[in-house]
């Protein structure tokens, strides 16, 4: 998320209709281009292959799309905060031009390890070689896209990230339904990747023409997270928390359909499960907007006093501001987002059916909508934690959620299919629950935090304040 507040801001403060239509439009396609227009491309694709692919290559093929995904969220997640807190020193201490070679840096080590988990998930797995390959580069391209998302954050390019994402990834199912119908399983992977190929090299081309490197690549963000160990372990609970009832179906006895040696998959859930998560998109993006804006302008005024030695009444104001935006983010999120999602609750049925799925699948459907407002507002908690510099209370909360996810689907396989969806719902409202009481303790004593904070730099360096 590093810098995404300061060029927002500015689209923001234009107190225009036109300029925030503009600039939440463009932040609902910043923050969830990879996993939103990726979803609904694998849903669409999957759609379109149940009437020409034989059974086994049909679940395949969406086993193989959706580890893609998996995957490229557990490769990405674990230094996807400590990169953000690494370029946000630098960008606050004038060093912009180390954007340039983390990016690098981060690219270089990301695409190896993508390439290295999709080779052994797939090349050894019993599959044809030729769809074994397509598999791999699907893994690297998708890990590619999560990794360039998160740095394009610092770009103003809203309008052309946007288009980036959508004509890539409507191309890409596309081109995959129409090579399908010619050349089977490998057509459908094929054309799905060239057009998400093409999101990730248009993507790239943008952050190369934007960013300078001074050098060619930095890791330093590595050492960085062996310091900041918390962001690693929320970054990645978050994205255990996300797959692990999905994962758990897959494989249990009676559920998931095996469709190779490494493989199986769950539609009867995974499809439900993805639309009810892709249906609080407008409410991410008017989250972490808010976020992003105006959270972090108020949290910079009340930093800046504390530093500045402001008056105990300069200081209550700007707390008291800061607390009753953090309420007003929560209500403002129902606000956008619950007549969508109620709308989802009544119209389960209508819109399985519309997707050719079976309605005893709404409960799922269902479950997962009122899970992903969870989620949202546990995002946004962590990113509070992380303003608040408190990256250990932000881990407790992700595995929370982790956790209770977990233990959740396994009384839930007990319970029955009934009960399908409901783990990740408990889990999340439960994280958010737990959150709130962490966040509620840590305003109480924000003042007596950060002084001690500040205080403990000017030991160190006398004279001199860093972030």
């Amino acid at each position: 998320m590093a810098g995404i507040g300061f060029t927002l801001e500015q689209r923001f403060n234009r107190d225009t209709n036109t300029g925030d239509l503009t600039g939440f439009l463009g932040a609902g396609a910043v923050f969830a281009g990879p996993w939103a227009f990726g979803t609904a491309a694998v849903v669409l694709l999957w759609l379109g292959a149940r009437s020409t692919l034989a059974l086994r290559d049909e679940g395949l093929l969406f086993a193989i799309l959706t580890a893609s995904c998996a995957l490229a969220m557990h490769l990405t997640a674990p230094l996807a905060f400590v990169i953000s807190r690494y370029l946000a020193d630098h960008i606050y201490a004038g060093n912009a031009r180390a954007v340039g070679p983390c990016y690098a840096g981060a690219w270089l080590l990301h695409l190896a390890a993508a390439a290295l988990a999709g080779a052994l998930l797939l090349l050894t797995d019993s599959i044809p070689p030729s769809t074994a390959l397509l598999g791999v580069a699907m893994v690297v391209t998708t890990t590619h896209l999560w990794l360039a998302g998160a740095f394009i954050t610092m770009l103003r390019a809203y309008g052309t990230v946007a288009v980036a994402y959508a004509g890539g990834y409507a191309a890409a199912a596309l081109l995959g339904r129409w090579l399908g119908s010619r050349y089977g399983l490998d057509g459908y992977l094929l054309g799905f990747w060239i057009g998400a190929a093409g999101v990730a090299m248009a993507l790239t081309a943008l952050l190369v023409s934007r960013l300078s490197f001074p050098t060619p690549a930095d890791f330093g963000f590595l050492a960085y997270g062996r310091r900041r160990q918390s962001f690693v372990l929320t970054g990645l609970a978050l994205a255990v928390g996300t797959w692990v009832d999905k994962v758990f179906f897959w494989f249990a006895p009676g559920h998931g359909i095996p469709v190779s040696r490494h493989l199986a998959c769950f539609p009867a859930y995974d499809v439900p499960a993805a639309l009810g998560s892709l249906s609080v998109l407008p409410g991410l993006a008017w989250l972490l907007l808010s976020v992003e804006t105006r959270f972090a302008q108020d949290t910079r005024r009340l930093f800046t006093t504390l530093r500045l030695r402001g008056t105990y009444d300069r200081i209550h104001a700007d707390k008291i501001r800061l607390a009753t935006g953090i309420t007003e983010d929560f209500w403002g999120l129902l606000r956008v987002q619950g007549p969508l999602t109620l709308a989802v609750i009544l119209l389960a049925p209508d819109l399985l059916a519309l997707l050719g799925l079976p309605a005893t699948s709404a409960h799922i459907l269902r479950f997962n909508a009122l899970a992903a407002v969870g989620v949202v507002l546990l995002q946004a908690q962590v990113l509070y934690f992380l303003y608040f510099d408190a990256p250990g209370r932000a881990s407790m909360a992700a595995l929370t959620y982790a956790g209770m996810n977990a233990a959740g689907t396994l009384i839930s396989w007990a319970a029955g299919f009934w009960t399908y969806g409901m783990a990740p719902l408990v889990a999340a409202w439960a994280a958010v629950w737990v959150g709130g009481r962490m966040l509620d303790h840590k305003l109480a004593r924000l003042e007596s935090d950060v002084l001690r904070h500040f205080a403990r730099q000017a030991l160190r360096a006398p004279g001199r304040i860093t972030s």
